[in-house]
């Protein structure tokens, strides 16, 4: 009897805990009112070009964009730039030997901007490329 007693206090404890989580709003508003909103994450890749895409200050766009390969060179994407750096500020930048390149983005303000890369070849020791470049880009709307 004494070992019940002892386990009903936690018990009720808890299930008072339980009932007042469950009866709390699901979602909270700040002060001013507007609802809070999750941070997003939006990742593009090379099946993106062309498109638009909307997001909120705060979010992070991140780029992906992978290389090719064929007989003697590489056709490589340079480090993807925003050309309006302070709508879409890049944060990370890198390309790889394979041809691959990344690009994360912080958007800062309300705007518009462009994020673009271009895709260029690089010849193997003893082979020649075509001078041809291939542009990616996307343009992101930030509300």
């Amino acid at each position: 009897m004494n070992a019940t007693k002892s386990l009903a206090l936690p018990f009720a404890a808890g299930l008072a805990m339980v009932a007042v989580a469950l009866a709390a709003p699901a979602s909270a508003a700040p002060d001013d009112g507007h609802p809070v909103t999750a941070v997003r994450d939006v990742r593009l890749t090379n099946a993106d070009n062309g498109r638009t895409v909307e997001v909120r200050p705060g979010d992070t766009v991140r780029v992906s964009l992978t290389g090719s390969r064929t007989a003697g060179a590489t056709w490589a994407w340079s480090i993807p730039v925003s050309e309006s750096p302070q709508v879409l500020t890049r944060t990370i930048g890198e390309n790889t030997a394979s041809g691959d390149a990344m690009g994360y983005f912080r958007v800062n303000t309300a705007g518009s901007a462009r994020i673009q890369s271009v895709k260029k070849c690089v010849a193997d020791p003893g082979h020649l490329c075509p001078h041809l470049a291939v542009l990616w880009r996307v343009t992101v709307v930030v509300r």
